[in-house]
């Protein structure tokens, strides 16, 4: 597994030190996953980012999230968070081939039932697996998250996709329930699940 780590933070928690990628890197490196880490400070620097996704199996952001859309340039917000719309972001990937990989969105409100974050799993767009917080998230219950779910998928050489809920299951009776993965299935319709 090979992981594309964006981060994409708000001036705020620069200023305070709150970096989950830099978090995550030191995870990923204690077991021994292959992955780049890019801090993302622009939009010009997250689609270039974006056009080497070839090469990675998941994609992991750090970022302000909502159920609108994705901050993607921590300077030039016109609101607190959803500078692009998850339509906007799923355009980015126009031309990209996504067949089996996995996306990580590690912001707030991006799961929940009413975000439009679900595109990204379309057979438009095409990414297998979206996972995503659908509540409000702490960064400290955040890096955890993800540290276990990095932790428990490591194990699994390569992981099915019963081991991925299984894992997101797992993650929701440790942390409360706020964690839920979009899964296109064969026959094209979108499961939103909490694990198994």
């Amino acid at each position: 597994m090979k992981v594309l780590l964006l981060e994409i933070p708000s001036d705020d928690h620069s200023f305070k030190g709150y970096l989950g990628g830099k978090a995550i890197q030191e995870m990923l490196d204690l077991l021994k996953i292959d992955y780049d880490y890019r801090l993302i400070l622009s939009k010009k620097y997250l689609s270039k980012s974006l056009k080497t996704l070839h090469d990675y199996d998941v994609l992991h952001i750090e970022c302000h999230s909502d159920e609108k859309g994705i901050s993607c340039d921590p300077y030039n917000r016109p609101t607190p968070r959803g500078s692009m719309t998850w339509e906007d972001f799923a355009n980015e990937f126009h031309g990209i081939d996504l067949i089996g990989k996995q996306l990580i969105i590690s912001g707030c409100l991006a799961g929940c039932i009413d975000s439009g974050v679900d595109i990204l799993v379309s057979k438009k767009v095409g990414f297998r697996r979206v996972l995503a917080f659908e509540e409000e998230i702490d960064f400290d219950k955040a890096v955890a998250v993800w540290g276990g779910f990095y932790y428990l998928i490591s194990q699994k050489n390569p992981p099915s996709p019963r081991d991925f809920a299984f894992v997101v299951g797992k993650l929701n009776e440790c942390f409360g329930g706020a964690l839920v993965y979009l899964v296109r299935l064969r026959n094209g319709k979108i499961r939103r699940s909490q694990g198994i």
